[in-house]
């Protein structure tokens, strides 16, 4: 990927542009970790593994939180990450902060 696109990733400017070609091998990289990644927590959700050693709904939200704060310094919409700390919200005010995701959607 030219150098150029992750300087646009990293802060969206609106002098450099990237093609949808720039970005295809990045994005392509990224897509073939998918199926290992379903897998793994298709094993976990049906063996009823919801322990948060993997992941924790209060981690969720911290990391959604410091998104949505970059996301509004830049002037970029918050709705979709604000739908998510809601749902994580519901989450932990039922008891189940320390738990992985899948514990609670279960």
């Amino acid at each position: 990927m030219p150098h150029h696109c992750f300087r646009w990733l990293k802060h969206r400017s609106t002098t450099l542009r990237c093609t949808a070609a720039d970005l295809l091998p990045r994005a392509t990289e990224t897509m073939t970790g998918v199926p290992g990644f379903l897998s793994f927590y298709a094993e976990r959700i049906d063996a009823g593994e919801h322990g948060g050693d993997m992941d924790r709904l209060s981690m969720g939200m911290a990391s959604v939180r410091t998104r949505s704060a970059h996301r509004r310094r830049r002037g970029v919409g918050v709705a979709l990450p604000g739908a998510v700390a809601a749902l994580l919200r519901r989450g932990m005010d039922a008891g189940q902060a320390a738990d992985s995701a899948p514990a609670w959607w279960s």
